[in-house]
């Protein structure tokens, strides 16, 4: 008897947690949209844990501390004021003239933060007012 018991709550315990997980999510339904939202907002968690998505307040030169590649940056919760400024500036030498750049401010929202998406070439600079959480996100089709 104790043994057919012991069996019982082994099996209920196995079946209430694959139902369990198996009604928390199920990714074959979701749209793509859905998708990658759930996949922005992993990264966020991934990133708050200390995660290997963070990119620092600086100055970056494509090629040489950062990899050429299309990018989301979202602003991370210990953004100074909430808010962070990406700038891209064509070259090297665009950047110590402050020409030619490209300027978003994306701020930190519980619920879903914005991002900024950004095509780095070689060659580029990149600089970020404040932490930031950084995912590659070149679609297979997309030429860098």
């Amino acid at each position: 008897m104790k043994k057919k018991l012991i069996l019982f709550v082994t099996m209920a315990t196995v079946i209430f947690s694959t139902n369990v997980y198996a009604s928390e999510v199920n990714l074959s339904d979701m749209s793509l949209e859905q998708l990658i939202d759930l996949r922005t907002e992993i990264n966020v968690l991934i990133a708050e844990q200390g995660g290997d998505n963070i990119i620092g307040q600086g100055t970056y030169e494509v090629g040489v501390d950062i990899e050429s590649g299309t990018y989301d940056i979202i602003c991370s919760k210990n953004a100074q004021n909430g808010f962070i400024n990406v700038e891209t500036y064509p070259s090297k030498e665009d950047y110590e003239n402050n020409e030619h750049r490209e300027v978003s401010q994306i701020y930190y929202k519980e619920e879903a933060s914005e991002a900024a998406s950004i095509n780095l070439k070689e060659g580029n600079i990149l600089k970020l007012s404040g932490e930031g959480i950084i995912q590659a996100t070149a679609p297979s089709w997309a030429v860098n």
